[in-house]
């Protein structure tokens, strides 16, 4: 999307609502439930980026971009027993950066806040598992385009 205000300026992004609610189940047991969400399917999801170009010279553009990524709680299991909760998120980042018809060099800062966050978990041998978002991390990159 761009704003009528700015040709330097796009904006983007996503966003789901999720409603995974069983209405239904065929076998019925003590494991899966009507009423029970689908594991791994939190009901609001979204991203939002904003990227600003300028010429930095007659050769070179530069650029920042802010970005903003989050999720609502889901559960980790459909079966009950083995079932919990992982916790909602929003991790925000950030590059900037210069590039010409040949190179580019980018700075940038993921999850800047450092969240802790569960991107998933599972029920493996008695025993819950977590993986965990990658944290804070800095770093720069370079493309040489021939």
């Amino acid at each position: 999307w761009l704003p009528a205000f700015s040709e330097r300026l796009t904006i983007g992004g996503a966003f789901s609502i999720l409603d995974t609610e069983l209405t239904n189940v065929i076998t019925p047991t003590n494991d899966v439930s009507s009423g029970d969400e689908l594991a791994f399917a939190p009901e609001f999801q979204g991203n939002l980026r904003a990227r600003y170009e300028w010429d930095w010279n007659a050769d070179w553009v530069a650029h920042v971009m802010p970005m903003v990524s989050w999720s609502s709680e889901s559960f980790s299991d459909i079966i009950s027993i083995n079932r919990d909760e992982i916790d909602s998120w929003t991790m925000w980042s950030v590059t900037a950066g210069i590039t010409n018809e040949t190179w580019s060099i980018e700075v940038f800062g993921n999850n800047l806040s450092d969240e802790r966050a569960e991107v998933a978990r599972n029920f493996v041998f008695d025993q819950q598992r977590v993986t965990y978002a990658t944290p804070r991390t800095f770093g720069m990159r370079a493309t040489f385009n021939f």
